[in-house]
């Protein structure tokens, strides 16, 4: 029971068009290459998948390359049968109805081999719970009962082994990151948001913990340079072009290797593209550089509702693939007051409310200026919003400007 014409397309126009593999990681994933009936085709779909995953090209050469000299006749043949990409979404939902198919029929095969060994009733019992599991993880059913929500609990209890839910942070002051939830960084234009994101996501992959580090303002070259900088390397020297230390750079390689960290520089990204990315590379924490750099569609003045529209939907993915996802959001500069850049609050982020409303956690990273309007060394990390705890005093953080890091420096009050 399967579509082969249907996977063939699929196949092809992954091979062919780069525009086509998000859209059909939108339809197959989680677990995609399981969905195709021949698992050599669920093989080259899993190349393609990582691959882009990783930011390199997923061409036939390329796909070829990975998978050997072997599968060029087979890779050739996909691109040769492949039809139109125009509905590359479609037959990538026939595959995805001909695998529920399989698994229907393989549960009605069950029924039926109960029913001649004599063991009927438990036999059908088993096969409906697994087409019943199949629609559960299909569709995401939020309907739970009190004890099975309790249930969860246990086990997400047992699975941790006793730890606090969630993963550490570099800093006492920063918040535990616990998937499902949205957690949101605010800050002035280079008062050092994206430097902290940079060292809490250094921090947590230097833990074995997955990240992934979309990019939308700087580059992912820029990106790189600040993980350099925090393993040892001068800034200055990558900067102007030069490097008088090679051994810091190749030590910088040698304690980075193996990070499961990916850093996307897409600077068109919108939530479903980050979710898009997150079911193929399967990340466990989500960092976006920065929230009000997403070319969010609006009109006639309503962009505070579309932005809103794309907060709900980080919210639905941080819950949906168990995932925590931190936001950095921009401050805005109340114009007439003497003071430039003032304590922050809530009401201090563009599209305060939107913002409020949906995030699990808020904090500012602020620095003073002095007298000359030049930043001091250190800086206030403020709690403005704490769903799941009370709001703490804010901590001091010294700035270390030639690894880009802060170290804290005890809470104030």
């Amino acid at each position: 029971m399967w579509d082969e014409l249907a996977e063939v397309s699929v196949l092809g126009g992954m091979l062919t068009d780069e525009k086509c593999i998000a859209q059909v990681l939108d339809v197959l994933e989680p677990a995609g290459e399981g969905k195709f009936y021949k698992p050599s085709y669920g093989r080259v779909y899993a190349t393609v998948r990582g691959l882009w995953a990783e930011g390199k090209p997923a061409d036939p050469l390329v796909v070829g390359s990975v998978l050997g000299s072997d599968w060029n006749a087979k890779i050739a043949e996909f691109v040769a049968s492949s039809t139109s990409t125009a509905n590359i979404g479609v037959h990538a939902g026939l595959v995805r109805d001909w695998w529920v198919r399989r698994q229907v029929k393989a549960a009605a095969d069950r029924v039926v081999a109960g029913v001649e060994s004599g063991d009927a009733v438990q036999l059908a019992r088993d096969a409906l719970s697994s087409v019943e599991d199949l629609v559960v993880r299909e569709r995401q059913s939020s309907v739970k009962s009190m004890s099975e929500l309790i249930g969860d609990l246990v086990l997400e209890l047992q699975d941790h082994d006793g730890k606090t839910a969630g993963f550490e942070s570099p800093l006492p002051c920063l918040p535990r990151l616990v998937p499902g939830r949205v957690y949101v960084v605010g800050g002035y234009t280079g008062q050092g948001k994206t430097a902290l994101a940079v060292q809490w996501a250094a921090h947590l992959a230097s833990r074995g913990v997955p990240v992934t580090f979309h990019t939308l303002e700087m580059s992912g070259g820029d990106i790189r340079n600040r993980f350099l900088a925090q393993q040892g390397v001068s800034l200055r020297d990558i900067e102007a072009g030069r490097v008088q230390r090679w051994d810091d750079v190749l030590g910088a390689g040698a304690s980075t290797d193996g990070w499961p960290l990916r850093v996307v520089d897409d600077p068109s990204v919108l939530s479903g593209d980050v979710l898009r990315y997150q079911r193929a590379i399967q990340s466990q924490v989500v960092f976006l550089d920065h929230l009000h750099q997403m070319e969010v569609k609006s009109s006639h003045g309503e962009h505070r509702l579309a932005l809103n529209r794309e907060l709900r939907q980080f919210v639905a993915l941080a819950k949906n693939e168990r995932v925590a996802v931190v936001l950095l959001a921009q401050l805005n500069r109340p114009s007439g007051l003497s003071e430039a850049m003032p304590r922050p609050t809530l009401r201090s982020l563009k599209e305060s409310g939107a913002i409020e409303e949906n995030a699990a956690y808020v904090g500012f990273v602020w620095r003073k200026l002095d007298e000359d309007g030049v930043l001091m060394p250190y800086a206030e990390w403020i709690e403005g919003k704490n769903r799941f705890g009370a709001v703490r005093p804010p901590a001091v953080l010294d700035f270390d400007s030639r690894k880009l890091v802060f170290t804290q420096n005890g809470f104030l009050g």
